[in-house]
């Protein structure tokens, strides 16, 4: 009996479209694959969007993504959406949220994020925008917010958030109430 060998035809775990700028990753990887998008990568440091949504990363690959992220001359919008972060990167996703001043997108939705991660990095988001600048897109539905009635409530009072409960005069790039962050959503959890 003869053995013959197939061909297997793997997709790259990365892809790139250079035209859009976008860096595309949805393999449902874990933390210690998180090297394997190769980041450090100089072709990928001209993205404006990189999209690591639909993994299982922890606040671990955090520690390798934000500082490579931070790298990227034009990077608008991140996408970690449906991944595994929980309250211990909040801390992590605050700094990086002050050292992007001109990031305008960060999804964050259907992670473990509690009460004090979101807080955390909605102070430091706020904090990182001027008063004249489009409003940061924070997406943080789907998490694990309590009595995020009272929270909003509070956000509200204190910093310059809007829920954008009103889709028809707020969208990603205006506020109509002049807002330095946006949180769509937010009162899904």
């Amino acid at each position: 009996a003869r053995c013959v060998a197939a061909m297997v035809r793997h997709e790259p775990l990365v892809s790139l479209d250079s035209w859009r700028g976008v860096l595309l990753c949805h393999h449902h990887l874990q933390d210690d694959r998180v090297t394997d998008l190769e980041l450090y990568r100089k072709d990928y440091q001209s993205c404006e969007t990189v999209d690591l949504a639909e993994n299982k990363f922890t606040h671990e690959a955090l520690h390798y993504i934000l500082p490579h992220c931070l790298q990227f001359s034009g990077l608008e919008v991140l996408k970690l959406y449906k991944n595994d972060i929980g309250d211990a990167g909040a801390d992590l996703l605050a700094d990086f949220c002050e050292r992007s001043p001109a990031l305008r997108e960060l999804h964050l939705s259907h992670n473990r994020i509690k009460a004090h991660g979101a807080v955390v990095i909605i102070h430091a988001a706020e904090r990182s925008r001027k008063a004249a600048c489009t409003p940061l897109w924070l997406r943080l539905e789907r998490n694990a917010v309590e009595h995020v009635g009272d929270i909003a409530d509070a956000l509200q009072q204190r910093l310059s958030v809007c829920l954008r409960c009103d889709r028809s005069v707020c969208n990603r790039g205006f506020c109509i109430h002049h807002c330095k962050v946006h949180l769509p959503f937010f009162l899904l959890q």
